[in-house]
Parts: C-alpha cells; structure tokens; sequence
C-alpha cells in the first residue's frame, strides 16, 4: 500500500480548534510533503472564503499542485433539522466544485443530541443522503467515544438502513481504542467502511476530560502506545483498501511550522500502510 492510498486533512489546523494556519499554505504544505490526496474542512474553507477565497480559486489551487480533493469534514447531526440540511447542502456544492467524494458525518453531543436509534434520526440521515446524492458523495458515518452514536454496530445498523451505496462507517482508530471495539470493527465488511482514520494515545486517565483529550492531544502514529499495527491489520482484514488519513487532533501538533508536521504526519502514515516497505521514507520538498 502506498501514498496513493493516503490523505491529509486540514482538520488538523482548523480555526475550530484554535488553529491559525491558513488553508492554502496547509494544501501547498501537502503538495511539498509528498502527499496527493488532501482533506477539507468546512471551518477552515469558511475562513479560506472570509479571506477572499472560493470554492473554484481553491479547486484552481489544487490542480496547480497536483493534489485531489478526497473528502470534506464533518457534517454534525442533531435536533436542528433545518440546519442540519442546510449545512449539508452547503457541503454538498463543496464537494461538487472540489471533486471530493466522502463527508464526515457525526451525530453531536449537547442540549439537542439526538438518539441515532429514534426514527427521526433515521429519516434525517435518509434527507441528508439526498443531499448527497446529487454530488455522487458518500457519507462516512462516525461512532465517537462521547457521542449519541458511540458504537461500531450503532453504525453499522444506521447505514444499512440507509443504503451502503450512500452511507458507510468511519473507523478512528482513536475511538476504537477508547471504546474498545477494535474485534468489533473486524467484523465489518469491507464496503460496510467508507473512511479509516489514525492517530495515537496514551490512555485516558480517570479524571480526564474525553473531548479535550480527543481534540487537542492526539498523538501522531508511532508516537504513542495505541495498537495501530492491530487496527490496521484489522481493518485490511476487512476487505477494505480505501483512503486512510492521519486525524492528528494536537495542541502540540499545531504549533510546528504546517510543513514540517505534515512531513510527520506522511512518513507516520506510511509506515503503517505499508509495513513491506521499510521503516525510513524520504520526504520530498518540491518548489512552487
């Protein structure tokens, strides 16, 4: 497995997170790192526009570099219909001009989470995919450690139900971890999953505040101790040989020049994907 395999999404500095780092120096940083594939965020692309960008100066910017646009982050579902079909409505146009293929979904914590089990939920997945269809995009359908929708098989009933041609499950290896539901994910087929995720961890304490440690101190792959050589073993073992990308939600992480951590961030990567090939990459920076 290669870097054709692999994504760089720009969640990782996302203005939602606290990041600065604009978005056309974190996709000319993927360009310079050997990357071909990135993902967008729909923070990071609004701030992008505030800046004067748009949806077509930025596809413009991704051909000049050679680079595809795989995927868009996230679509949170709650309580809040109208503006649930809204946003994906606006997601949708993105993909459309950018080419991408997958949206993050993620049912949201809070005041107005909704149960992925009650029927509305379901008929609110089923109006979002509509959405998407007109773009050909498939939505990958999160479970997260302290969300409404924290189980693989919470996942995987609600795609079924929806149609595997439009909704597939997302597999963090983060979550999975902290979940304990990696012999779950194994039992996944492989057009079952739509998107895999990795990063690292240590455990959790007791005492710690799961959001916080799941946004601001993830671990880049080999940098912790979480079984990533398992779970990607389990999830090749799934059929599934689709894109993999590194969500390196990090303080830390973020406070190294975009460049540097996105050639991290590569070489990390690979390795897992490809074991055969070795434990040293060379990082190739091109000039633009």
């Amino acid at each position: 497995m290669t870097a054709a395999a692999m994504s760089l999404s720009s969640i990782q500095w996302s203005g939602s997170l606290g990041a600065a780092t604009a978005l056309d120096d974190v996709v000319r940083a993927a360009a310079a790192t050997g990357w071909r594939h990135v993902g967008i965020d729909l923070h990071s692309f609004r701030q992008y526009e505030a800046a004067g960008g748009s949806a077509s100066s930025l596809s413009e910017l991704l051909d000049e570099l050679s680079l595809t646009c795989t995927d868009l982050i996230v679509l949170g579902i709650d309580r809040d219909r109208d503006r649930v079909l809204a946003q994906a409505t606006e997601l949708s146009g993105l993909a459309a001009s950018l080419g991408a293929k997958v949206c993050a979904v993620a049912f949201l914590p809070g005041v107005d989470a909704l149960d992925p089990e009650e029927s509305s939920a379901v008929e609110l997945m089923r109006a979002v995919s509509e959405v998407f269809s007109v773009s050909g995009v498939r939505l990958a359908l999160e479970f997260l450690l302290y969300s409404p929708l924290r189980l693989v098989d919470q996942a995987r009933s609600l795609a079924a139900m929806i149609g595997l041609d439009r909704v597939g499950v997302l597999v963090d290896s983060w979550h999975v971890s902290m979940t304990g539901q990696a012999d779950q994910v194994a039992t996944l087929a492989g057009d079952e999953i739509a998107w895999v995720q990795l990063s690292d961890a240590v455990p959790l304490g007791a005492h710690d505040d799961v959001v916080e440690a799941s946004r601001y101190r993830r671990l880049i792959p080999g940098d912790g101790s979480l079984d990533l050589r398992g779970f990607v073993e389990a999830v090749r073992g799934t059929g599934y040989d689709g894109m993999v990308s590194p969500e390196v939600l990090s303080s830390e992480l973020r406070t190294r020049p975009v460049i540097e951590a996105a050639a991290r961030l590569y070489d990390a990567t690979r390795r897992l994907r490809a074991p055969g090939e070795g434990t040293t990459e060379t990082v190739v920076t091109r000039t633009r």
